[in-house]
């Protein structure tokens, strides 16, 4: 494991304390943010990062749900890039979206990938009403283009078969996503993003093949995306922002 430090604050016993832990690979750096003020840095340092592969993996953890169609308030928001940056943004002390986040979301030319993604924006705009994600996209289209999987597989199964690395989600119901994280917990939450952005890195190759006969390395990530995913009449385009 890597020895690396979390820059972020904790709010147990009301002090800002920073953490040390071992991150799991292939994390390679992760911040944790309790304060809006922190968002700024972090959503630069991402789109530095998104410069040559413009797609964020995006996943979200809420408090549990006691009442029927109730909508899961968000206590927490994760993001990571293809490289092994992840942040983590405790939403649940944040009365509104921080500015540089609402516009990251909002940029409909960075690709928001994730297991069931159009839902997490959903739960977000009801806890943000000022929010307009775009660009979201559930990699379970990306598994059937590419013929990997034929029904609904779980991000703890398409990582399985796709990544070296497995999710661990045996404890997921005894978490408190409100409350203090442990490090098993910040590390559960920074894979589940970075899970769904690597499952599409590994994947964009296998559609490129299927769709053109131009060798992939070729042409860059963003050409690509730009190509397959923003372009109105690509294959993919349709199932942007689309419930799966």
């Amino acid at each position: 494991m890597n020895n690396t430090r979390i820059s972020g604050y904790r709010t147990y016993n009301s002090k800002w304390n920073k953490t040390t832990i071992s991150l799991q690979k292939p994390i390679t750096k992760l911040i944790v943010i309790y304060k809006p003020e922190d968002v700024i840095a972090a959503v630069e340092e991402i789109y530095q990062r998104c410069k040559k592969f413009p797609v964020i993996g995006m996943d979200c953890e809420w408090t549990p749900v006691h009442r029927k169609k109730e909508k899961p308030d968000v206590a927490l928001l994760q993001i990571a890039t293809n490289d092994g940056f992840c942040i983590l943004l405790r939403t649940c002390f944040m009365t509104e979206l921080p500015h540089a986040m609402l516009e990251l979301l909002s940029d409909p030319c960075i690709l928001k990938v994730g297991v069931g993604i159009f839902n997490d924006g959903e739960f977000l705009k009801h806890k943000y009403p000022e929010l307009n994600i775009k660009g979201r996209f559930d990699i379970r289209y990306f598994s059937r283009f590419c013929n990997v999987f034929s029904k609904n597989e779980s991000l703890k199964e398409l990582t399985k078969a796709l990544l070296p690395f497995e999710l661990q989600k045996e404890n997921i119901l005894q978490y408190k996503w409100d409350d203090y994280l442990d490090n098993e917990m910040v590390q559960y939450a920074a894979l589940d993003a970075l899970a769904g952005v690597l499952i599409f890195e590994k994947l964009l190759p296998l559609f490129h093949e299927q769709e053109s006969e131009v060798p992939f390395h070729t042409i860059s990530s963003s050409e690509l995306i730009e190509r397959y995913f923003f372009n109105r009449n690509s294959i993919c385009n349709p199932f942007v922002d689309t419930k799966l």
